[in-house]
């Protein structure tokens, strides 16, 4: 991995465990800001209420599935994690829809790089370019 690509993920990730370490040290007594509750409109009918069903691109199976069966692998501080079966990225919760990600009011369509990015710890730097990076330096700063 270049010097230059390297410092600038290494920059990324110490910028997200900042954020983190912030946000653990605010005090208790804040409380999230509570919207109303209204009931949505179910479209169908689900034959299979209690399975989710995600459909996702070729390109997020293939990394979803080595991420999930490869945890040495596995970026598992800021990568993809799951919690009550939904997606989150450090804080913040996402959305994939085929292979894109959505985050906050962002999506970010699919690059092998990217992925990469979001899967492993230690991702080939072959594989991600500029572009990639500065897309996950921007999902990692809704955190």
């Amino acid at each position: 991995m270049s010097t230059g690509l390297r410092g600038k993920l290494s920059a990324i990730k110490e910028s997200s465990i900042s954020s983190v370490n912030a946000l653990k040290a605010l005090p208790s007594s804040l409380k999230a800001i509570q919207f109303p509750q209204h009931p949505s409109i179910e479209a169908y009918d689900d034959p299979e209420p209690d399975i989710k069903t995600l459909e996702l691109g070729d390109l997020a199976t293939e990394y979803l599935q080595h991420y999930a069966s490869n945890k040495k692998l596995a970026d598992t501080t800021f990568g993809i994690h799951s919690k009550d079966g939904v997606f989150y990225i450090g804080l913040s919760p996402i959305s994939i829809q085929g292979d894109a990600v959505t985050v906050g009011d962002g999506t970010y369509e699919k690059t092998h790089g990217l992925w990469k990015l979001l899967t492993l710890s230690n991702p080939d730097e072959s594989i991600y370019d500029n572009n990639d990076l500065e897309e996950y330096a921007q999902i990692q700063g809704h955190n």
